[in-house]
């Protein structure tokens, strides 16, 4: 009885193989007569699953280098040994973003049936482009901690020196960070940063220039050399194009802050839509500029960077991610704890009831509130030590520094 089973089991299984099993077929769509095979599988889902009028509109309108034999590779998938080669959901998402503003201006929409998600990663086509991108992609955004900050934020891998993956970048950068300790030359870290984080337009990489780096190895090299080190060797300013390249940082000289808030919004300094304020950018001016000429040099800028970076990180990563949009109570108090800014009870809520709303503090009160409180106690700090001259009559106020809060807040 078991062997008879078995015989119709294996007689079922062989007929829907049998039935299943596809064949290559001569492409019919006319658009796809030249896109570099001549076969595909399955010919009548063609015209049946996709509005053929409709993609010859799109291939029509040359949106992407890549439209066609996109196009061609869904509606007619290249068929090698009686199998199709799907297209790669990388091209499909190349060509899409390249085609969706092209088409809107023409009052044509992208094809609801073609969905990215839907296509593999791997064991795919690339329908004759040879330009695929990494692993992780072609423009990337800029995950290195010492890159974080600067006036661009994608960057694409390999980079100048070879590295494949930006955790390797940053492992071998890491290395250079004595150089960026040094504050030798305003152009040191946008430097190291174009060469190990390059920037990344349209998917080209973006190569320094000469100039760039003959300005911060100037600043440098004689610093290194008083410490027995010398200007690292692939980094030589000779390997470096002197056209179709990238000159500097494109910061002015002097922002005010106006301007800064313009930068910081370029930037991408906002999460959820929630951009910083003017009155925050005035806050934040005011903890960088050290020589209180109301506006931040090349070097305060770059400083004020990383610290608005690493804030915005801490907000996302840390906090906002677990109530979306506002921070709670709970962590608004380990965010001052873990800067040793913590406040007593009544100062604390004195500080909750004046900035939260809603489900908490939003973003740009949270840069504010941090930023407000550093510059405050770091004012306190320097009136606590220093000493009133003998000679003068002066009078010392007794008050602590959760005092000098409430009734800054209030």
């Amino acid at each position: 009885m078991e062997t008879w089973v078995l015989l119709v089991f294996r007689l079922l299984l062989f007929v829907q193989t049998a039935h299943s099993k596809q064949s290559c077929h001569p492409v019919t769509v006319d658009f796809c007569q030249d896109v570099g095979y001549n076969t595909t599988i399955n010919p009548t889902h063609q015209t049946r699953d996709y509005d053929l009028r409709q993609l010859r509109q799109i291939v029509k309108t040359g949106c992407s280098p890549e439209v066609t034999v996109f196009l061609c590779g869904v509606v007619s998938p290249e068929c090698v040994l009686d199998d199709k080669i799907p297209p790669c959901r990388w091209l499909c998402e190349r060509v899409k973003n390249e085609c969706e503003p092209v088409l809107r201006e023409k009052g044509l929409n992208w094809p609801e049936k073609i969905r990215c998600e839907a296509y593999p990663k791997q064991s795919c086509a690339n329908c004759g482009v040879t330009s695929a991108p990494s692993p992780e992609g072609p423009c990337q955004p800029i995950t290195m901690p010492l890159c974080q900050g600067i006036s661009y934020n994608l960057t694409a891998m390999p980079n100048l020196l070879g590295h494949k993956k930006q955790a390797e970048a940053a492992v071998k950068m890491a290395q250079m960070e004595y150089v960026l300790k040094l504050t030798c030359s305003v152009d040191i870290r946008f430097f190291l940063c174009s060469v190990y984080a390059p920037q990344c337009v349209e998917g080209e990489v973006q190569r320094p220039c000469r100039s760039l780096c003959e300005r911060a190895k100037l600043g440098c090299d004689s610093v290194l050399n008083k410490f027995g080190m010398s200007w690292p060797d692939d980094l030589s300013c000779e390997s470096f194009p002197e056209e179709s390249c990238v000159r500097g940082d494109s910061n002015p000289e002097q922002l005010t802050a106006e301007e800064l808030l313009v930068k910081l919004k370029e930037l991408g300094h906002s999460v959820r839509d929630q951009s910083l304020s003017l009155q925050t950018a005035h806050i934040l001016l005011v903890l960088e500029d050290k020589d209180k000429s109301g506006k931040l040099d090349v070097k305060e800028f770059h400083n004020l960077k990383h610290y608005v970076s690493v804030t915005k990180r801490e907000y996302s990563e840390s906090y906002e991610w677990q109530n979306p949009g506002f921070v709670t109570e709970y962590q608004m108090k380990n965010a001052l704890d873990v800067r040793d800014l913590s406040l007593d009870d009544e100062t604390f809520n004195t500080l909750w009831h004046r900035y939260s709303s809603g489900g908490g503090i939003k973003y740009d009160d949270f840069m504010a509130i941090l930023t407000r409180l550093k510059i405050l106690k770091a004012r306190f700090k320097s009136r606590l030590i220093s000493p009133c001259d003998a000679a003068t009559d002066c009078e010392v106020a007794s008050f602590s520094f959760s005092q000098l809060i409430q009734v800054t807040i209030m």
